[in-house]
């Protein structure tokens, strides 16, 4: 139900580094660190397994790189998930 993606919105806790969406009780997040030399590390993408393949992994992803190029961060991304994303949608701020 590609519907999911449009019907969620995207929270940034930003001091718990966090980045997610919430509805009907599951939760899906991404989890970063902030490093030296501008540097915004995407350590871990979750989704639950319900929501798998509706989109909702690439709007996490998408929100933490605007968010890290309104403070002219550079993406570094750890998980597989970020690294295969990035390599699709090859945005600018990519290190």
């Amino acid at each position: 139900n590609r519907d999911l993606v449009s019907m969620t919105e995207v929270t940034h806790k930003q001091w718990k580094k966090k980045i997610y969406v919430e509805k009907d009780g599951l939760k899906a997040r991404l989890k970063y660190k902030l490093r030296k030399n501008q540097i915004f590390e995407i350590l871990k993408t979750e989704v639950p397994e319900q929501w798998r393949g509706q989109g909702i992994g690439k709007k996490l992803t998408e929100a933490a790189i605007e968010y890290a190029k309104t403070f002219n961060y550079m993406v570094k991304p750890k998980c597989s998930f970020a690294k295969f994303l990035l390599e699709k949608l090859k945005p600018d701020n990519v290190k």
